[in-house]
């Protein structure tokens, strides 16, 4: 993959951004994305500022900071583009940024964490620590238990539905996604002071009522976010977005024999991208370092 041929519109964002501009695209924010990412990054020049241009359908919480804080060790000043899909992980890294470029086409979402299921026997294929915590709200609204019935079974109810260090696992897991993106966001909300932050953290966490909820721009400005919808960078930004759109994920081959793409890293003169084989072959990088 040649980048100049394949992400020309990068040269074109950099001229209008007039600092340069990092593409990152992943189906699935990883781990194994940070040591490229890193040898990437160090090839970049042109000062403190840097443009993301970021499209990602979700992944990893310790990915994403791990990713946010790597760009804030080289750059002083970051602003995210967001065009299209920048959800769960995704959003999680952007809140680390100075700024957020979004679209009207933008897809943010909340940041609850996730728990995988096998999707057997009618159980659903994922469980968010939300669908957890508001059991014993839905327990009182639905079929209106009192505090007494609340307190002698809900507890024993769930805890005979899923193993009750699972749910300590979550409990962990949503003091962790909490604390990660209260660090990440003081990258950004500087002024503000940590109960403020708080509020913000808690509102991704915890307001919206399904994980896959598609946050707009205008409601992460609302929740206090520095977000706006730059008309001048909106053409090039979303031509790269719909190009990864095109690219990344199974969906993109055009044949059930073949591998696919699904992460991809690039800066104006370089790119590197994941390829994934069928299921238990792994994956290898490619391209120019």
């Amino acid at each position: 993959m040649n980048v100049a041929r394949s992400f020309p519109e990068l040269g074109e964002l950099e001229a209008r951004l007039e600092h340069p501009v990092l593409l990152l695209g992943a189906v699935n924010l990883e781990m194994d994305l940070v040591a490229e990412l890193f040898e990437l990054v160090q090839t970049l020049e042109g000062g403190d500022r840097l443009g993301v241009l970021i499209y990602c359908r979700g992944g990893v919480v310790n990915a994403a900071r791990r990713v946010a804080l790597l760009l804030r060790e080289r750059f002083e000043s970051i602003t995210f583009i967001a065009p299209h899909y920048c959800a769960s992980a995704g959003t999680l890294t952007a809140l680390s940024g100075d700024h957020i470029i979004a679209s009207p086409a933008s897809i943010f979402s909340p940041i609850d964490p996730l728990l995988s299921g096998t999707g057997e026997d009618g159980g659903p294929a994922a469980v968010s620590s939300q669908d957890v915590r508001l059991f014993r709200e839905m327990a009182q609204v639905w079929f209106h238990l009192s505090e007494d019935e609340l307190r002698a079974h809900a507890l024993t109810t769930m805890a005979e539905a899923m193993f009750p260090t699972t749910l300590t696992a979550f409990y962990r897991t949503t003091l962790e996604v909490k604390t990660i993106a209260h660090e990440l966001l003081a990258q950004q909300q500087r002024e503000r002071s940590a109960d403020e932050r708080d509020e913000i953290v808690d509102r991704l966490l915890f307001h919206y009522h399904s994980h896959n909820y598609a946050i707009t721009a205008q409601e992460l400005t609302g929740l206090g976010l520095s977000v706006s919808l730059e008309e001048s960078t909106a053409p090039v930004s979303w031509a790269l977005a719909r190009k990864l759109g095109a690219s990344l994920g199974a969906g993109a081959r055009k044949s059930e024999d073949e591998g696919w793409m699904d992460t991809v890293i690039a800066t104006r003169d370089r790119v590197r991208w994941r390829r994934v084989g069928h299921p238990g072959l792994g994956f290898t990088w490619e391209g120019g370092r």
